[in-house]
């Protein structure tokens, strides 16, 4: 074989498509490390169903970080699982004209619990949609089983892929985003107290094309930024390591007013929340735009403040 013929064969070994997920790697946690409700967790997924759970689970050997989805069933009602879900922007326009390929490393959660249950294995939602949840929505694949089911068991990690053709995509340009679920099953039995179900997944990759590539994750920079997008937090997660802003553009005897810029321009009008720190009163918010946000103060006798908040813009 040649030198050129073996740079060649190189480049094919290494070539990676690029992922039209954010944060597949599960490496930006702005919200904290462990929640424990529905709603966003890691950044840009999303847990559903009241107690879901998600937090930072066991390094795999490809990827630095993983995220640990775990359920807990209540007493009386019907069997539900794990799932986590992301919403990808414009995902119509991304995914029109081609064929789909979703892979993703998954492992057995980390669940401690005596009364947990072995998942055996995951399916794949994929819907075009007009909002993250409600409005309309347009069926790609449903409860899809991927390539390569398998048993988890603790130490075990196994990349599954699912191929979705083009022939599966019809019309869907009047639902321009796509929400994209991994869903753990199992043979849990309806109305157990109790009973927990779990998963841990890494390097999540949707695709165009017919073979999955390798998963490179975002260098961490281009990673946060792209997270930034929908969702900031300035200071720490519920007020701790709040940050002193800056100097006020004008101020009273009383009151200071700062304009703080979001590090980028934001998907759309955020919703703002500012946290209490240290006994001091949140600072009152004035004026919200995609790029910049007003807040003033009670702040006497000082140039500054501390405080914290969080600007959402998430689907």
């Amino acid at each position: 074989m040649t030198a050129k013929n073996i740079f060649e064969h190189s480049q094919l070994d290494t070539r990676s498509n690029p992922n039209l997920l954010i944060n597949g790697d599960f490496s930006v946690w702005q919200r904290g490390t462990s929640l424990g409700s529905a709603g966003y967790t890691v950044d840009r997924w999303r847990g559903i169903d009241g107690n879901c759970n998600a937090r930072i689970g066991t390094p795999n050997n490809n990827h630095s970080k993983s995220i640990a989805s775990t359920y807990k069933q209540d007493s009386g009602v019907t069997t539900r699982y794990p799932m986590l879900r992301q919403t990808i922007e414009d995902g119509s326009y991304k995914v029109q004209n081609g064929d789909l390929v979703f892979s993703v490393l998954i492992g057995a959660g980390s669940v401690d619990s005596s009364n947990a249950i072995a998942i055996s294995h995951v399916t794949v939602d994929v819907i075009a949609c007009n909002e993250s949840n409600g409005g309309t929505t347009q069926t790609i694949v449903s409860n899809a089983s991927p390539e390569a089911l398998f048993p988890l068991t603790v130490q075990t990690w196994n990349k599954v892929v699912l191929r979705i053709p083009q022939t599966t995509i019809t019309d869907i340009s009047a639902t321009p985003n796509i929400r994209i679920s991994i869903n753990a099953a199992d043979g849990g039995t309806n109305g157990v107290t109790d009973q927990y179900k779990g998963f841990s997944a890494s390097g999540a990759k949707l695709e165009r094309g017919s073979v999955a590539t390798p998963f490179i994750p975002d260098d961490p920079a281009t990673n946060l930024n792209k997270c930034h997008r929908y969702y900031w937090l300035m200071g720490g997660v519920s007020g701790s390591g709040a940050k002193q802003y800056g100097v006020p553009v004008s101020h009273t005897t009383t009151t200071r007013q700062f304009y703080i810029p979001y590090p980028t321009t934001m998907r759309a009008t955020p919703t703002v929340s500012a946290v209490t720190v240290g006994g001091d009163p949140a600072a009152t918010i004035q004026g919200v735009t995609h790029c910049r946000l007003q807040v003033s103060n009670v702040a006497a006798s000082s140039s500054s403040y501390l405080s914290a908040f969080s600007a959402d813009a998430e689907l």
